[in-house]
């Protein structure tokens, strides 16, 4: 194999791949790479591991067919290294232990000892594809992340989302211990279906989004696939309660129908999210590790956020349209989390005594902060 590519192309692709491949594993086919021709004006690069697999290709000129496979993060770090520019990839097709990596216009050569390994070709998508703006989906992830944990001790809960699709719309949801977001959007799909979604997988719908504005997203029994015009991501999915018993996904939608029911008929706070979000960066200076909690307290026609530590108090007053009271305490970390996606959009507050949640709601959202304590007179 030969071929000539511009240095940012293969940086493009290869940053695709490292989504899904790890440097520090045993396992040496989870941080390898295939890079074989196809055709004479692109090269082909795919990754696969137990979670995720990548398909990309990039334009090149392809002096000689063939293939190899390499460790996609030393390939990554040679390739940064290398001046701009094009770069001459060659590994001999009779002593395949070497890859030769050369920049064409200045003296700089790397050589990168091959893998014996075999890389699975990732699978055709499915055919329940459904045509989504990236944009669009990555919003909705951003306000949804805060409620996926990140990591987790538990190996039996997986950090995910969970996509559902109707024909009238799609909406996205997350949940943990301490939060629950949900959030819904219009539009119209031929195919309908629930599939919940790894955290990773959106990392990767990133890479997509920031190269392609439109995304085809289906899914089949195993994987949710994310295509751009050059790229395919499948992710595994996991499942409401797989074989051995790993918990996925909270029931968002039973939690949120208590909610509704809990707080129907009830005085409702309307607010700015982003101006609870700037209270509590205003109370922040007087919290610390052991003192972490904020107190918001509602009075008709006020809102006050106030913060008490061994260090001092700190208090900040909004005035608002609200007939209750009520007083809760909440982690300040947490709430500005879920609230800071919000940016401008318009909150109305409740206070779920019975769940020991407050409620922001939205024109096609829902997020629900847990709290330390709660009173509530309702007026």
């Amino acid at each position: 194999m030969k071929i000539e590519i511009e240095r940012q192309d293969l940086i493009s692709a290869l940053t695709k791949c490292l989504e899904a491949t790890t440097k520090n594993t045993p396992h040496t086919s989870f941080k390898a790479c295939r890079i074989e021709t196809d055709g004479k004006e692109q090269v082909r690069m795919f990754t696969s591991t137990d979670m995720m697999l990548v398909d990309t290709v990039a334009p090149a000129i392809v002096q000689e067919a063939g293939g190899v496979v390499v460790s996609v993060h030393s390939l990554s770090e040679i390739i940064n290294a290398m001046p701009k520019g094009k770069i001459v990839l060659k590994s001999d097709e009779t002593k395949t232990s070497k890859l030769s990596i050369k920049s064409k216009e200045h003296k700089r050569n790397y050589t990168l000892i091959t893998l014996d390994c075999e890389i699975k070709r990732p699978a055709d998508p499915a055919n329940n594809s459904w045509d989504m703006s990236a944009e669009t989906l990555l919003e909705a992830w951003s306000i949804v992340s805060a409620s996926v944990p990140s990591d987790t001790v538990d190996h039996r809960i997986v950090p995910a989302a969970q996509l559902v699709v109707t024909k009238e719309g799609f909406s996205l949801g997350g949940a943990n211990g301490r939060a629950l977001v949900k959030i819904e959007y219009p539009g119209k799909f031929k195919h309908t279906g629930t599939v919940i979604v790894p955290r990773k997988a959106f990392h990767a719908l990133a890479l997509l989004a920031a190269e392609d504005s439109k995304v085809r997203v289906s899914a089949d029994d195993h994987n949710v696939y994310w295509e751009s015009s050059d790229t395919m991501v499948a992710t595994r999915l996991v499942g409401e309660l797989s074989k051995d018993g790993v918990r996925a996904y909270p029931p968002v939608d039973p939690i949120i129908a208590n909610i509704k029911q809990d707080t129907e008929g009830k005085p409702l706070l309307p607010i700015s999210a982003v101006t609870i979000v700037d209270a509590l960066a205003a109370v922040a200076p007087v919290l610390s590790e052991q003192f972490s909690g904020v107190t918001l307290r509602a009075q008709p026609g006020v809102l006050f956020v106030e913060a008490e530590s061994d260090t001092g108090s700190a208090s900040e007053e909004i005035a608002v349209e609200f007939n209750g009271e009520f007083t809760v305490q909440l982690s300040a970390a947490l709430a500005k989390e879920v609230l800071k996606p919000l940016k401008n959009r318009k909150v109305e507050v409740a206070l779920s005594a019975e769940n020991n949640v407050l409620m922001f709601k939205g024109e096609n959202f829902m997020s629900l902060v847990s709290i330390y304590g709660n009173k509530e007179q309702t007026k």
